[in-house]
């Protein structure tokens, strides 16, 4: 209550302190020069005590002029000593002058401390360091440094020594350290009657961290301009008026806030006199004390690309501890809070009201609304507050969802004030945890209550229907598993503190956890505490005996008993699919961590074994014997220790040391960090590692390590070796089968040298070297490969054995492959039909879109395949071999660029019952690979039907010469008796390819499918032949395109079909149809012979019950029924 009253005895006191304590030696010692030393001094001024202790000092005194002349002088400690004085304070009078005996100057002092006590409070200012002059007119302070709880503080002062004691100056406040630090220079003028201050920095984002700096700091990319400016009295009832702007506040600069600019003016204006706030206490509604004015002007923020305006007028007024006149009104795109009324009297109410209608243009982590209003009542240190909420569809930072939020709390003032909330949540999520419902409740009073939680899973199945062009409809359920949650606490409110006990909890999900017996348990704002926890798993137990965080200092001791794998949920430790087993453990921990770290953190096995699941059903134990893992932590260096001991496994023993850093939030272990650390295993097998369970893979073989390092985190200077022996892989679904693997590697200079590799794969040998290291926190790889006849896959449907060179290098998440092979013996069996997939026109209800980050990308830098001489491709019709070569060039994901060509050097291909000799299949690369150019044909060899007779062509093939130059075909003629060679040429590229009939010697198109499809001409084609003709004919036409030709030709007439039908001519007719809507279809046919002429109408009643009417050359009304079967 006294801070600002006694503000100028302060100023006055340490001026007159100075003063006191040069001139105090000299006046004892009587002498022109001389120093002193004084163990303490005692001075009484008016109502200051001041105490020096351990005072050096060596000075001068002139006798002419009469001036002291201090080189140097030291103290200890200096206290100030404030003693409360109401008959002075109230009149708060100023000296008329500050009179010295003799003029002064001080060239170095320094005060180890100097402590200013008044009656309620304690400053402490360290280090301080100043040089003085001073006469009978002025005391300049040329500087003054000194440490402030506030941070290092620089005065230059310039006092008159008459009243109303005249100054200039200015005060500099640093602070680096903390979450915000500043650099704040206020200048100062006037006098000690009315002092003026004005002050100006900048907001900016340094390192990290939210500042303010000076304006002429080196900053182009600041967020806020800061001014203030305003003036004090330091005698009466000390008025005080302050004026400060806060302009050009770009929050996007500060983070990740949304942009915009904000603008906003603040006024105070008041008196600091304690005897009116005392006043202001005893009477409601007093005009004395300080009003406080805040607005926003010309300021919007811009959420999702739309600028939202904000507005904002407040006022209250501080009188004493009352806060009076509060009017608070805040718009921002429909959100809008409002308040209004006082606080600090036990009959002052403070009504509020938020009506969030669209929390969406606070950001794109917001949606929803929400409703809320309340009032507070009583006295600041006595509160009493209800309040109603509704939120409905609501979204918040932290991928926090809630489909409703409903509650209310009743808080009544005193001990024994009534305590009642309730609130209920409807579909509440956490990132991508389960659904849950949930309920909160609190019974009792201030003092004493009762509070239950409740949270359950919401157990539902998400249906994922799917919808397109084609119709089709699936569904796809995805059974949840249930979480429940209860726990009941018991309590009261102290002061600011919650003490209680945890009545009973209990967790039903992925592992059971209950809860022994009740535990203390006290929170606060800041602090936490819990004693005597026994947290019952399914086989184990967790035995908390205390865990507490005061004051930023934390501490935890405990233990662990009997705890099982099965006790840790699956989504925390899941065993590999080919460990079976489930060990014991038991441990324990103390840690306490407040300025260091200090305790140990200890885990081992208790009884229990791992097995091996091999891939034909039988299992091998891993014989452990000995499991251990030990932390130590001693003043933040910290210790770790492994052990690891198993009969069929082997051993591994690993030891390290580091130390850890404090930081503001805690304690982290820096990439600078010290690191030693020594470790060797002898391994039997590595069958246990864990690899991705739906491959269906296994690995087996023999390793040996020893490693030490002696560095820093960042770069632990590794040294030691690895060899391998016996080494295995086995991916029996992709044909993969490494055998016989070896391993040499030494690590050097952080570096991991592949000295020599290899593997065997079939009957021949895949070895490599290289290196591989971290740089930049990211793993970089370069190996060289050298195949002899090695068998990459084996399968009866895969075969690919290659020889060659290359070269695999990965940086910056990057792997590029380059290199040489050619394919020794190859083989590939086509599948008769592709895996089903959605069309592009399909969408699934529920599936999220996102696509995810591909991550490694994979580059192919001139990659050359050479087929080889003996490559297979069979499948779909298709028996050939093939030669030739590829060059790839390009990233993976974006089809890379391929040259080279791939031909056939014989085979067939079977279509439509057909089998067709590829004379010339030529595919040339010379871009992406899914688009080369096609040069393909394949014939069917006629026989001859004639007894060994000669073929005659009554006419035969001529060409003749257009105008433009293009030569021509001229159709031959073929007697019956004549064979013809047909078959299908397809030209163009992958993407668009063309197909079309060929023949030798060349017919009419209508002959090359007959004699393609029949093997004769149409002169021999029955009533049975022409469907087939009609079916071969849309497909080539329609070039394999999913659409048959029918179907396209109707789309492009706005009809719904087309259709043709008959086995002759007699009998060949065309139908068009169009559906009108969803029941009712129209349809008319027409034959070739022109003897049926019909029209049709169909109405679908029911999905099998129908009426169809019929009109033209046959007249009739039917009704049908619909027979299916499967």
């Amino acid at each position: 209550m006294f801070k600002q009253w006694t503000l100028h005895r302060s100023i006055v006191g340490l001026l007159l302190t100075v003063a006191m304590i040069a001139f105090t030696p000299a006046q004892g010692e009587m002498t022109i020069s001389g120093s002193s030393n004084l163990d303490t001094l005692d001075y009484d001024l008016d109502s200051i005590h001041l105490k020096l202790e351990n005072l050096e000092s060596n000075w001068q005194l002139s006798p002419t002029d009469g001036k002291l002349f201090v080189a140097r002088l030291r103290a200890k400690r200096l206290l100030i000593t404030m003693r409360s004085d109401s008959k002075k304070a109230g009149n708060s009078a100023l000296p008329d002058r500050i009179k010295l005996p003799f003029p002064i100057k001080i060239q170095q002092a320094e005060v180890v401390e100097i402590v200013i006590i008044t009656p309620t409070e304690r400053h402490t200012l360290s280090n301080v360091q100043f040089d003085l002059e001073a006469d009978a007119k002025t005391l300049r302070l040329n500087m003054l440094r000194a440490g402030t709880p506030y941070g290092k503080a620089e005065v230059v002062l310039n006092v008159g020594t008459a009243n109303p004691f005249p100054l200039t100056g200015t005060v500099n406040i640093k602070q680096e350290s903390g979450s915000n630090p500043y650099d704040i220079k206020t200048n100062l003028s006037g006098n000690l009657t009315a002092l003026h201050f004005d002050a100006a920095a900048m907001l900016a984002l340094q390192d990290n961290k939210i500042a303010l700096i000076q304006p002429d700091s080196k900053s182009n990319n600041f967020a806020a301009m800061l001014t203030a400016t305003g003036e004090v009295g330091l005698q009466n009832d000390y008025p005080l008026a302050i004026d400060m702007h806060i302009t050009d506040f770009h929050p996007e600069r500060l983070g990740s806030y949304p942009v915009g600019q904000l603008n906003f003016d603040m006024h105070v204006q008041g008196k600091l006199s304690p005897q009116q706030a005392l006043k202001a206490d005893l009477k409601q509604g007093s005009p004395e004390g300080l009003q406080f004015h805040l607005n926003a002007r010309d300021s919007h923020l811009v959420i999702a690309g739309k600028s939202q305006l904000i507005a904002l007028t407040s006022s209250v007024m501080l009188n004493g501890s009352q806060l009076t006149g509060i009017d608070l009104q805040a718009d921002m795109a429909g959100n809008i809070i409002k308040a209004n009324g006082s606080l600090g009297l036990p009959e002052s109410q403070l009504q509020w009201r938020a009506e969030l209608l669209n929390l969406a243009a606070l950001g794109t982590q917001f949606s929803g609304q929400v409703h809320a209003n309340g009032t507070v009542d009583g006295a600041l240190d006595d509160l009493a507050l209800h309040f109603k909420l509704l939120a409905e569809k609501l979204t918040l930072p932290g991928a926090i969802k809630a489909e409703k939020l409903d509650g209310q709390v009743t808080l009544m003032a005193g001990d024994s004030g009534k305590f009642d909330a309730e609130f209920l949540a409807t579909g509440l999520q956490v990132a991508e945890n389960p659904i849950l419902d949930g309920n909160l409740s609190l019974q009792g009073t201030r003092a004493a209550h009762t509070l239950k939680v409740m949270l359950n899973s919401q157990e539902k199945t998400l249906e994922s229907i799917i919808l397109g062009e084609s119709r089709l409809k699936a569904s796809s359920l995805i059974e949840q598993s249930a979480l429940q949650f209860q726990a009941t606490l018991k309590g009261g409110l102290i002061a600011d503190h919650w003490q209680g006990v945890i009545q009973s909890l209990a967790y039903q999900g992925e592992t059971p956890i209950t809860l022994e017996a009740p535990a203390k348990l006290s929170l606060s704002a800041a602090d936490l505490r819990l004693e005597n926890a026994t947290l019952q798993l399914t086989k184990g137990r967790i035995i908390i005996d205390a865990l507490s965080r005061e004051n930023g200092a934390f501490s935890s001791k405990g233990q662990l008993k009997q705890l099982a794998l099965d006790d840790l949920p699956p989504s925390l430790l899941k065993l590999p699919p080919n460990l079976k087993g489930n060990p014991i453990f038991s441990g324990k921990w103390d840690i306490n961590a407040d300025k260091t770290v200090d305790g140990i953190i200890s885990i081992w096995r208790e009884s229990g074994d791992l097995a091996l699941a091999n891939l034909n059903g039988t299992t091998k134990p891993l014989g452990l014997k000995e499991v251990k893992a030990e932390l130590l932590f001693n003043h933040n260096n910290a210790e770790l220790t492994l052990q690891l001991l198993g009969e069929q496994l082997g051993s591994l023993n690993f030891h390290g040391t580091t130390t850890l850093t404090k930081v503001e939030s805690g304690f982290s272990l820096m990439a600078s960090a010290p690191l030693v650390l020594s470790g060797d295993a002898q391994l039997n097998t590595l069958a246990w590692l864990p690899l991705p369970a739906s491959l269906n893979v296994s690995s087996d073989g023999e390793l040996t390590l020893s490693v030490q390092a002696n560095g820093t985190v960042i770069k632990p200077n590794l040294r030691g070796n690895v060899i391998g022996k016996h080494l295995q892989l086995s991916l029996p679904s992709r044909g993969v089968s490494l055998t016989d693997g070896l391993l040499e590697a030494i690590f050097e200079s952080d570096q991991l040298h592949i000295t020599q590799a290899s593997f065997k794969g079939g009957e021949g040998h895949l070895r490599t070297s290289g290196v591989l290291l971290m740089e930049n926190k990211q793993p970089k790889i370069e190996l060289s490969w050298i195949a002899e006849k090695f068998t990459v896959i084996s399968q009866t449907d895969r075969l690919l054995i290659l020889t060659g060179t290359g070269k695999t290098s990965l940086a910056q998440d990057l792997l590029s492959i380059s290199g040489d092979f050619k394919v020794d013996k190859g083989l590939v069996v086509l599948a008769d039909e592709d895996t089903p997939t959605l069309g592009d026109d399909v969408i699934v209800l529920g599936r999220s879109d996102s696509v995810p980050d591909p991550g490694l990308k994979v580059l192919l830098n001139n990659l050359h395949i050479d087929l080889g001489d003996d490559f297979t491709l069979h499948g779909r019709g298709l028996d050939a071999q093939l030669s030739g070569g590829l060059t790839l060039l390009g990233l993976t994901q974006y089809l890379p660029h391929t040259t080279g060509n791939i031909k056939v050097k014989k085979g067939t291909y079977m279509a439509y019952g057909q089998v067709l000799n590829i004379e010339r299949g030529i595919l040339n690369f010379n871009g992406p690979v899914d688009n080369p150019s096609l040069n393909i044909r394949a014939m069917r060899n006629a026989t001859s039907t004639s007894d060994g007779a000669d073929i005659t062509k009554t006419n035969t093939s001529s060409s003749t010469t257009n105008a433009n130059g293009s030569s021509t075909s001229n159709v031959s003629t073929v007697s019956s008796s004549e064979q013809v060679n047909a078959g299908v040429e397809i030209t163009g590229t992958g993407i668009d390819p063309v197909v079309k009939l060929v023949s030798d010697p060349n017919v009419p198109e209508s002959e090359k499918l007959s004699w393609l499809m029949l093997g004769h001409g149409l002169d021999q084609t029955g009533k049975k032949d022409f469907a087939l003709l009609s079916l071969a004919a849309g497909a080539l036409l329609t070039q394999g395109q999913s659409v048959p030709l029918q179907t396209q030709l109707a789309r492009s007439a706005g009809l719904d079909e087309f259709s043709f039908s008959g086995a002759d001519a007699e009998t060949a007719s065309l139908t068009f149809g169009k559906r009108l809507t969803s029941q009712l279809y129209l349809s008319y046919e027409k034959s070739i012979s022109g003897l049926l002429d019909v029209a049709r109408l169909t109405f679908s009643i029911t999905p099998r019950w129908s009426i169809q009417a019929e009109a033209g050359s046959e007249s009739a009304l039917d009704t049908l029924y619909t027979f299916s079967f499967k």
